[in-house]
């Protein structure tokens, strides 16, 4: 089925039924916020000068490594619970978000205060990430494709920060401060022409329809924020398991958990998994898959883009350059019609990649980094966001349609990320040890292939879920030519 053209009228007019607001002016709003919004995901994308642990892939709350601090999870659940209740003002929101990056990158709050900025970064994180979804979701039931693209944009935009920052494990670069510094200012500038074109709020980002009466408190705007709030608990209560009570839960001794931190870790993030997992289909099915593709490409990108980044990082422009190409031919196959068929051929053609790299090594693909090997890891790197991008752009237009997109794609698949990356830890390992260095998880690249794939058949089934969910309408009978 063919979409519909973005100037045409019937579009047009759809539009300002849904929004109250001419469909250009919706249009130039949403552009120009959604693009604000994805440089702020950029900067918290990045590894910063106040933590050296990058949340490019599950977000800054929920740290696998660093556990989650009382003030920080209680703001960020706040601020997360909040947005997903005011989607309607989500360029306020990310006005609000790009506010605080600036005056967090201006260092305006002082390094004494490590507890209130890191609580203000993970609400900023969290407004930012909501309000670009919701963004998206507003463009789903006229502009598919836009919708699609910006909702891919936001996980591209994300996997661009280490880009900025590089391999912080040998060196910080001093340029990342004035990068997060110009981007958030960007942001802000993007973000208040979309607060003004706006500022009577956005009904379509909701994903009600226009003819659909219900109050904030019916079933569809409750369920998926009681799922996010029931998945940020569950982070909350595994992040504060001792090793003494997972030892007694498992009939283990302590001293068995100490020998093995990698099962440790992986135990827990299995328990945080299926606890994610039940809040999100609790939210609905449609919120359950959406969530675990969304989360399942992001776990699968996590070891190619540190090959990546140890690879390019010294390689002047070649690692920014090279992310950009893959969320750009990610965002021109979210973009399509075939955008479903895409993203499966994207994520299977990087899948290949992961294998062919992992064979034509002798099973070591932490040689490419030690080689310095650019064109190889290049071609990894663009399929591997291409399919990353797309994957999650894929699934944005249907559960935009029924509301469930800042939720599904954003909170819940975040926290399913944070479980995911702990689970497949237990999978970097020779002979149940992990290597000493860094890049360990780099010569396990068949893991990330296999989700790769995963996801690619996780995809096709959304894909035909969402065919038999639509009504199909009948053709209206073409007139006989006469004579």
């Amino acid at each position: 089925m063919a979409e519909p053209a973005a100037g045409s009228a019937p579009g047009g007019e759809v539009a300002q039924a849904v929004t109250g607001a001419p469909a250009r002016v919706r249009d130039l709003a949403t552009g120009l916020g959604g693009v604000g919004g994805c440089l702020l995901l950029a900067v918290w994308g990045s590894p910063g000068y106040l933590d050296p642990v990058s949340p490019s892939v599950q977000g800054p709350w929920a740290r696998p490594d660093t556990g989650v601090d009382l003030l920080t999870w209680f703001v960020t659940t706040v601020a997360t619970v909040a947005a997903l209740w005011a989607l309607r003002w989500w360029p306020h929101l990310l006005a609000l978000a790009a506010a605080v990056t600036v005056l967090l990158s201006a260092d305006v709050v002082g390094p004494g205060h490590t507890r209130v900025v890191a609580g203000l970064a993970d609400g900023a994180f969290a407004l930012a990430i909501v309000a670009v979804l919701a963004g998206a979701q507003g463009w789903a039931r006229t502009r598919p494709g836009r919708a699609a693209a910006l909702a891919g944009a936001a996980i591209g935009a994300r996997l661009f920060g280490p880009a900025l920052a590089g391999a912080t494990w040998l060196v910080l670069p001093g340029h990342l401060r004035a990068w997060h510094q110009g981007l958030a200012v960007l942001g802000l500038a993007l973000a208040l022409p979309a607060v003004w074109l706006l500022r009577g709020g956005d009904p379509s980002a909701t994903g009600t329809p226009p003819d659909d009466r219900a109050g904030a408190l019916s079933g569809r705007r409750v369920r998926p924020v009681a799922g996010v709030a029931l998945a940020f608990c569950a982070a909350w209560a595994v992040a504060h398991v001792t090793r003494q009570r997972l030892a007694s839960l498992l009939g283990v001794s302590v001293d068995s958990l100490a020998r093995h931190p990698a099962a440790e870790t992986a135990v827990l993030g299995a328990v945080l998994l299926v606890a994610a997992a039940v809040a999100a289909a609790a939210a609905g099915l449609w919120v359950l898959g959406g969530a675990l593709i969304a989360a399942t490409v992001q776990v699968a990108v996590s070891t190619p883009l540190l090959l990546a980044v140890a690879t390019l990082a010294l390689r002047g422009p070649a690692h920014p350059l090279g992310t950009l190409a893959g969320v750009a031919l990610g965002l021109l196959a979210a973009a399509s019609r075939w955008r479903v068929a895409a993203s499966g051929a994207l994520a299977v053609a990087a899948a290949v990649a992961l294998f062919i790299a992992y064979g034509a090594t002798g099973g070591h693909p932490q040689k490419l980094a030690v080689q310095q090997r650019t064109v190889p890891v290049l071609i990894i790197l663009v399929l591997v966001m291409a399919a990353t991008t797309c994957v999650v752009g894929a699934t944005a237009p249907e559960l935009g349609r029924r509301g469930l997109l800042p939720a599904a794609s954003g909170p819940l698949a975040a926290v399913l990320a944070v479980g995911g990356l702990r689970t497949v830890n237990i999978t970097y390992l020779h002979e149940g040890l992990p290597d000493s260095s860094y890049l360990n998880p780099v010569d396990h690249l068949t893991t990330s292939a296999v989700l790769l794939l995963v996801a690619a058949a996780a995809v096709a089934g959304f894909g035909s879920a969402q065919r038999l969910g639509t009504p199909r309408t009948p053709r209206e009978d073409r007139p006989r030519p006469s004579g």
